[in-house]
C-alpha cells in the first residue's frame, strides 16, 4: 500500500489502511536520512514505558539501540486520547523523539524503530526486545552494567561498515533462512530502501 506522508493513501487503493502510516508518514517526514521504520507492540518493551526505568543496552548486539532510549507519552501533547496515533499532526509529534537515537518507546503503547536500511531498522526492532527481556533478567542481580558511550559507537560504526555476510546483512539472512524466504540482495541506501 502507497501511502503519502500526511497518511493519504495513493494510488486509489481502497482497502483499509493501518493507524500506524501516520507514525511512518511522520518519521519519513522529519527524518530524511531514515529509509526505513518499524512500529511494534513489544512486550517485553512495553514496562519500560511505563515505568522510571530506563531501557539502555546490556549485550554488544544491542547497540544499535542507542544509549538513551527516549519515552514519548501522548498524553504530555494530546490529555486524554486512545493512545493510538490517528491523525498526522499526532504522528508528528513523537517523530521527533529518537534524537540521536535509533528507537523510542510510546508510553502504554510499543516502540518505533528507525533505520537507514530496511536490514538496519529490522535489526534494531528485534534487538530492542531481547535487550529488554535481558535487562528484565539482570535487574533480578543488580546493579546492571550497561554499555557505555563509547562501546556503543564502537559497535554500531562495525555494523554499519561491515562487509556483505557481515553485521545486519548476516542477522537479516539468518532470519530469511529461518523464516524459509529469499534474502534477496541489499538495496543501496540511495535507492531508498
Amino acid at each position: 500500500m502507497e501511502v503519502a506522508f500526511d497518511g493519504e493513501v495513493l494510488s486509489g487503493d481502497t482497502r483499509k489502511p493501518y493507524l500506524e502510516r501516520y507514525i511512518h508518514g511522520a518519521v519519513y517526514e522529519a527524518l530524511p536520512d531514515v529509509k526505513s521504520v518499524v512500529h511494534s507492540h513489544s512486550r517485553s518493551v512495553i514496562p519500560y514505558s511505563v515505568t522510571n526505568e530506563r531501557l539502555r543496552p546490556v549485550v554488544h548486539s544491542c547497540a544499535t539501540i542507542g544509549s538513551r532510549i527516549p519515552v514519548w507519552d501522548a498524553h504530555t501533547v494530546f490529555g486524554d486520547t486512545n493512545m493510538q496515533i490517528a491523525t498526522v499532526e499526532m504522528g508528528r509529534n513523537p517523530a521527533k523523539s529518537p534524537g540521536q537515537n535509533n528507537c523510542a518507546l510510546m508510553r502504554g503503547h510499543g516502540c518505533t524503530v528507525i533505520g537507514r536500511s530496511v536490514r538496519e531498522a529490522v535489526y534494531t526492532a528485534v534487538y530492542l526486545e531481547v535487550n529488554a527481556g535481558l535487562q528484565m533478567q539482570a535487574s533480578r542481580f543488580p546493579p546492571v552494567k550497561v554499555l557505555t558511550e563509547g562501546e556503543i559507537e564502537i559497535i554500531c560504526a562495525r555494523l554499519a561498515d561491515a562487509k556483505p555476510g557481515e553485521g545486519f546483512d548476516r542477522a537479516w539472512e539468518y532470519w530469511c533462512r529461518h523464516a524459509g524466504v529469499e534474502a534477496g540482495l541489499p538495496v543501496p541506501d540511495s535507492a531508498g530502501a
